[in-house]
């Protein structure tokens, strides 16, 4: 399920997170070297170790390049790795350039992690609820040109939002959005596209515009009102459980 870019901004910036992705890669690499110099670990140790890496990196790159949601359980895993070294470089070894590049390390995933959880690449997703009425999101209106269509907004977070529609829109289309609940009015561009599984729709990463002084507000509003209906879907779904319990 691969992401479909066309906006060059938007390239632009994954191409600063694979540079970021390299870059923490290199780093276990070369402490690795720097562990096997000083007798922190043996030959076979730092063969084994750097074969592995290469192996799981390999995996983990390719996670990352088409937006697998197996990435995030790659980067905890790779995290704890990289802060158990950091915890041996400073207790365990007592060598501080050990502990420096761990923290390097450190630092470049999570600043990747940080630039790739936008709704653009990687949308939150409800997977384990089923039920529609509980569903987190909102129904909205798309108008396209001079079609209309309904979808709707399942995710908004830092000026960008992710849409679910079953029509198909060019990348690089602006789109004027509605919520039918609220009636709040948005202008957005069409930045990347995700083909989803049969039956649930074409995800699209929009990248919101504030051309209007009121464009800044509205868009406020707007996140205030779904974090609302979240909270509102939650309370709800619990109710009934509790009256399905009480009726048992």
């Amino acid at each position: 399920m691969k992401i479909k870019f066309i906006d060059f901004k938007l390239k632009k910036d994954f191409d600063r997170i694979v540079v970021l992705h390299y870059c923490h890669f290199i780093i276990l690499l070369v402490l690795l070297l720097v562990e096997f110099v000083n007798g922190y670990i043996g030959m076979f140790g730092a063969l084994f170790k750097t074969i592995f890496f290469i192996f799981i990196y390999k995996m983990y790159f390719k996670m990352m390049k088409n937006f697998y949601y197996t990435f995030w359980t790659f980067s905890f895993f790779i995290l704890i790795y990289m802060l158990i070294g950091f915890w041996q470089g400073l207790f365990t070894y007592s060598y501080l350039p050990i502990s420096w590049l761990y923290f390097f390390a450190l630092l470049s995933l999570l600043v990747e992690c940080y630039y790739i959880s936008s709704p653009l690449y990687y949308p939150r997703v409800s997977w384990w609820e089923y039920d529609f009425r509980y569903r987190d999101d909102l129904k909205i209106e798309i108008l396209a040109g001079e079609k209309k269509f309904s979808g709707r907004l399942t995710d908004i977070r830092r000026n960008a939002g992710c849409v679910v529609l079953f029509e198909s829109i060019k990348t690089g289309s602006i789109i004027d959005l509605k919520t039918l609940e609220g009636n709040i009015e948005l202008v957005a561009e069409v930045v990347s596209k995700r083909f989803n599984t049969l039956g649930r729709g074409i995800v699209y990463g929009v990248k919101f515009h504030f051309n209007k002084p009121d464009d800044r507000n509205n868009f406020l509003s707007l996140c205030r009102f779904f974090e609302n209906k979240k909270s509102s879907n939650k309370k709800s779904k619990y109710h009934k459980l509790d009256e399905r319990q009480e009726h048992v």
